[in-house]
């Protein structure tokens, strides 16, 4: 990411609790904090930039071998 681009990068501007784990989330990027107060969590998402991880980040299962470990054609 260029520095122009960083400071382009909003921060967590809606931070929602999620009841069924018990943590703040960012609806933005989807960053989580553990705190139960609200202030600690906006405390903590503040020091990572909101946005979303980029897709080479994301490990994919291959879809195009068997389940024996052969190539597909």
């Amino acid at each position: 990411m260029l520095p122009a681009e960083r400071n382009l990068a909003m921060k967590h501007s809606e931070i929602r609790w999620n009841p069924e784990f018990q943590e703040w989330f960012c609806v933005s990027c989807g960053r989580t904090s553990d705190h139960v107060v609200y202030e600690d969590a906006q405390a903590e998402l503040a020091l990572f930039e909101c946005e979303l991880p980029a897709a080479s980040d994301v490990s994919l299962p291959n879809i195009l071998c068997s389940p024996w470990g052969m190539s597909l054609p």
